[in-house]
């Protein structure tokens, strides 16, 4: 068996045992939510296709926009609109 047979039957196995559906898990599961984690976490795009080995911007097509990603965006979009107003008063 290859590793990656071996990881994903370990994979399966975690999901079933926790009442997911293991048909939805392999280790393309870990390499998309590796590559989401990743830039969630705020680590630079280039650094993420050097880890994935990806030569092409095609790691896109592998991450996914999360929850905790539009908690984030919404955060920078408060700070840059309260530091805009700011800058505005303190012009005047």
């Amino acid at each position: 068996m290859q590793p990656a047979e071996t990881m994903s039957k370990v994979l399966q196995a975690a999901a079933k045992a926790t009442g997911e559906d293991a048909t939805l898990f392999s280790c393309h599961s870990l390499r998309r939510g590796g590559a989401t984690a990743l830039l969630s976490a705020g680590v630079d795009s280039t650094a993420v296709m050097l880890h994935g080995r990806w030569k092409t911007d095609s790691y896109q097509r592998y991450t996914s926009y999360t929850n905790e990603s539009g908690r984030h965006l919404a955060a920078q979009m408060a700070f840059g609109v309260s530091s805009t107003v700011q800058q505005a008063v303190l012009r005047q």
